[in-house]
């Protein structure tokens, strides 16, 4: 949750900070996805793909949906949801 709430921070900081419009709603919207890996490798930390996926939300304009998984063993694992605000 920590990594996707900077990515939509540092994304909204690094823009203009007029109102959002649908437009520009659109720029961060979508599937992200990455690679988790350990800097040890002996811990109980594993390696795994995560997958963010940000949506708006109907009716809130400045707000986004944010949904995290994991893939572990081929399986998706919903880790997360929170809506968050975002300006652009």
């Amino acid at each position: 949750m920590l990594a996707i709430a900077v990515l939509v921070a540092s994304y909204s900081l690094g823009q203009r900070s007029s109102a959002p419009s649908a437009a520009d709603d659109l720029q961060i919207v979508g599937t992200w996805r990455g690679n988790s890996n350990c800097m040890e490798k002996e811990g109980p930390c594993r390696d795994e793909v995560n997958v963010y996926r940000i949506s708006k939300i109907a009716g809130k304009p400045g707000s986004v949906s944010v949904t995290g998984s994991k893939i572990v063993e081929s399986h998706q694992r919903d880790s997360l949801s929170s809506d968050l605000p975002y300006r652009c």
